[in-house]
């Protein structure tokens, strides 16, 4: 080839090198990489919010991303930009944003996009979104009957119960059948049942006389009508029915089934090759902690005109002088350890007075009280407080007429939760507490309670902390504001657990919608306990204080129970009623 050929070669081989380069684009990867800390991850309340409420969104990364506006966007219109200033650290990440868009109240579709990168679509709208919650709820202890058969899960099993397994009455028959099955497993629980039952009943506490009436015929008493008022009713008759069994003059029944239930894994209640299952009852001197629940749980009933088969006001005497006489606390394995029993008497006291209207039970209940609070670590944290006595103190609160009188009664409370408020100001997320622990979630949805009924006295208008923040921000932990962009309620949200740590669910391959999981806990929990480590897809999001795993194997994390998901009844419940207050 001579010169002239060869340049004429090289030339066209140049131009067309260069229009490769323009008809080919160049590969220039994002820095926006997911599945890396670097990727803005936006993580918001998956199932809305309600119009009244405080609302926040919160943007993960590792990267500074405070030169670009985080967009807001409503049936695809931009309406609102927020600048990206003041992050966090925490749970792994260098900067987590913290957006407040509380001032958006119009009903519609949202969603937040930054720099192209958009979050999941979210509901801002009215009642609807948690009292629909309220309604599922009740579903998962639906499920849990024991002793009959429930239509598309399980078919009536345990019919035998059982065997008495100490005591006097040791050996001998016993008619336990029926109740609920506790969480995942076979065990019943007394302590567990009247807590349910409870949750279940403190609403029409709550609303007596017209005003539950107002409420059944108002948008919220949705959760009390046909088909869900049904639903109630035959759970509250069910478990009212069984409790009615558990005691006689000096014992009461502690729990059904032993550990077997629990640990053998994978079958459905009627498959249990185990007949007669032993009856656990309580010893001499124990069992205040139970009987004093009881007494409360059948004055409630009284107050609410509930039918159970049993002189409720006689029935919840003879309890409370059960407990009174027997004072110590009856643990049932090492799942429900307790300390005192003064908290549970300081509630069946006070609610004795509401039943009776006689003096001497609200002296009994302002001395448990104070016994209670003497006898627990000043240190005390809302996770470790007893529902039974923040009720217990709500109800002596309302009841005093002097507000010092009043403040004193519920001081208590009060610096529980600015104590937790002043930790979720620290937090990225709001999160209220500084570890992570078993049944985290449940004991956060609890804050949401808490704080709603320390709003309702109104005594610390003049406290500097926005209580309602703490109170919106619990429940929105809950339902997806966190690391793991989970809401904890199933068949609520984009993603939520598929594989409840729940027998009959993981037999039968189906979800339980509403079921409550207990959430994330530290590693140290897990290594106690010899969990499985499951590989999931959370690994980015997972730290030594914050670990969560939506898998079947690991109970301390995604495990769904009856009381828990009563309690997610009642405070979806409350916030209907307090939002729309507001």
């Amino acid at each position: 080839m001579n010169k002239k050929k060869f340049t004429i070669a090289l030339l066209l081989a140049v131009m067309l090198f260069s229009l490769a380069f323009v008809f080919i684009p160049f590969h220039n990867p994002t820095k926006y990489q997911k599945g890396t800390k670097n990727y803005p991850y936006i993580r918001i309340n998956q199932i809305g919010y309600h119009e009244n409420q405080r609302k926040f969104a919160y943007v993960m990364s590792n990267l500074d991303l405070s030169d670009k506006p985080l967009l807001l966007y409503r049936e695809g219109m931009k309406i609102s930009e927020y600048k990206l200033s003041n992050p966090k650290t925490g749970y792994g990440f260098n900067n987590i944003y913290a957006v407040d868009f509380s001032d958006v109240k119009e009903r519609g579709t949202y969603h937040f996009e930054y720099d192209s990168i958009n979050s999941h679509e979210f509901k801002i709208g009215n009642d609807s979104i948690l009292l629909n919650i309220s309604a599922d709820a009740l579903n998962f202890i639906w499920i849990n009957q024991a002793g009959k058969a429930v239509d598309g899960w399980h078919k009536a099993a345990h019919l035998d119960d059982g065997i008495v397994a100490n005591g006097k009455d040791a050996g001998n028959y016993r008619n336990m059948s029926g109740g609920f099955y506790d969480a995942g497993d076979y065990l019943k629980f007394t302590k567990t049942t009247a807590e349910t039952m409870f949750w279940l009943l403190i609403p029409q506490v709550l609303l007596d006389g017209n005003e539950f009436q107002t409420f059944l015929n108002s948008p919220h008493g949705k959760v009390f009508s046909d088909p869900i008022g049904n639903t109630y009713s035959q759970i509250l008759s069910w478990g009212m029915l069984w409790l009615s069994k558990t005691f006689d003059d000096d014992q009461i029944v502690v729990m059904v089934g032993n550990e077997t239930d629990h640990y053998q894994g994978t079958r459905m209640p009627q498959d249990d090759k185990l007949k007669n299952r032993p009856i656990m009852m309580t010893e001499t001197g124990y069992g205040g902690n139970i009987a004093a629940l009881l007494s409360a749980v059948y004055s409630m009933a009284q107050i609410s005109n509930v039918s159970t088969g049993l002189d409720n006001m006689k029935t919840a005497i003879d309890l409370y002088n059960f407990a009174k006489n027997n004072t110590r606390v009856q643990n049932a394995l090492d799942f429900y350890v307790e300390h005192t029993a003064n908290d549970e008497l300081t509630l069946a006291a006070i609610l004795l007075y509401q039943m009776t209207g006689t003096n001497e039970y609200l002296t009994e209940a302002m001395g448990w009280n104070e016994l209670y609070w003497n006898e627990t670590s000043s240190g005390i944290r809302t996770d470790w407080m007893s529902y039974a006595i923040l009720f217990g103190d709500y109800f002596i609160a309302k009841e005093l007429q002097d507000n010092e009188q009043k403040k004193t009664v519920f001081e208590n409370i009060f610096w529980t939760l600015t104590w937790n408020y002043k930790m979720s100001q620290n937090d990225a997320f709001n999160y209220p507490f500084d570890y992570y622990f078993w049944s985290s979630v449940p004991s956060t949805n609890y804050i949401s309670v808490a704080t709603a009924l320390l709003m309702d006295l109104n005594l610390f208008q003049d406290s500097e902390y926005d209580f309602s923040k703490l109170f919106v921000n619990s429940m929105d932990y809950v339902f997806g504001a966190n690391p793991w962009d989970y809401s904890f309620v199933t068949g609520y949200g984009v993603n939520y657990p598929h594989t409840h740590h729940h027998q009959m669910a993981y037999v039968l391959g189906k979800e339980i919608i509403g079921a409550l999981s207990l959430g994330p806990a530290n590693i140290a929990e897990l290594e106690s306990r010899d969990l499985i480590y499951p590989v999931e897809d959370l690994e980015l999001f997972q730290s030594p204080n914050a670990t969560y795993y939506p898998n079947f194997e690991t109970y301390v994390n995604n495990e769904p129970t009856i009381y828990t998901n009563a309690q997610l009844f009642f405070s979806s419940f409350l916030q209907c009623l307090l939002l729309n207050s507001l």
